[in-house]
């Protein structure tokens, strides 16, 4: 809810257009990756969006659980 209210808001702001609702969709995990790509396609901004951030969360969550660990 927080990325809703908050981080959709910014991302706007910021000029990020239509690639702001799938980068704030939900923890953007393989249920919610599907839930975009099938009303919008991983063609779309949503799409960009929305793998941007699971690539982006999926590299550098790795190295940051690696570093703690």
């Amino acid at each position: 809810m927080g990325t809703v209210m908050l981080g959709l808001p910014i991302a706007i702001f910021l000029g990020l257009g239509r690639e702001a609702v799938g980068a704030t969709f939900s923890i953007d995990r393989e249920p919610n990756i599907a839930i975009i790509a099938e009303k919008y396609g991983l063609d779309s901004p949503e799409g960009r969006g929305v793998m941007a951030i699971y690539i982006c969360g999926t590299v550098f969550g790795a190295i940051w659980v690696g570093l703690i660990a």
